[in-house]
């Protein structure tokens, strides 16, 4: 990509989602609390699903899991 591809992308965001942008600055809120709480289930998730391995490899069973 050059100077004028990343520019035009750019562009593209900001027209897409100006009014998004914009709010932000009256309201002050952000998704990033969602964000968060989505990051917090992926581990989760990432750490439950080593521990299955483990019981299920030791009780014999050979599914997969996740």
């Amino acid at each position: 990509m050059n100077y004028f591809d990343n520019r035009s992308t750019i562009s593209r965001a900001i027209i897409n989602y100006y009014q998004t942008i914009l709010n932000y600055f009256d309201n002050r809120r952000t998704n990033a609390l969602a964000e968060s709480f989505n990051a917090k289930i992926k581990v989760l998730y990432q750490n439950l699903g080593a521990f299955l391995r483990i019981r299920c490899k030791s009780w014999g069973l050979s599914k997969k899991i996740r």
